[in-house]
């Protein structure tokens, strides 16, 4: 069985998946801070390489690969009703959600 995961790692912890990039500063919860190595800055395209994890292109990536979606939730620094957006919204696409995670190693 293929399994691709979204967004997956640390970076779910921070992630806004109707952007497909980190949640920026001003919407991160009291006390929260993006690690110094993420960017919030949404990419733009250099000419040779445009990054996009946006939640249609993972879509297109699954119909593609036969695999099945695990989807990470946010549970640190989004909410609960935003992220079972994730869920409808894969559902709409016709995508079927047999797997979820709940957030991702909260270390401190």
């Amino acid at each position: 069985m293929r399994v691709l995961r979204y967004p997956g790692g640390t970076l779910g912890n921070y992630w806004d998946w109707r952007k497909g990039w980190f949640l920026s500063g001003h919407d991160l919860p009291n006390g929260i801070l993006l690690p110094e190595n993420y960017n919030p800055l949404i990419p733009v395209n250099t000419g040779n390489y445009l990054f996009d994890d946006k939640l249609e292109t993972f879509l297109k990536c699954l119909s593609s690969s036969y695999a099945k979606p695990m989807w990470q939730m946010n549970v640190l620094t989004s909410d609960f009703n935003y992220q079972l957006a994730t869920l409808y919204a894969s559902k709409v696409a016709g995508v079927k959600s047999e797997y979820v995670e709940l957030g991702n190693n909260h270390l401190q």
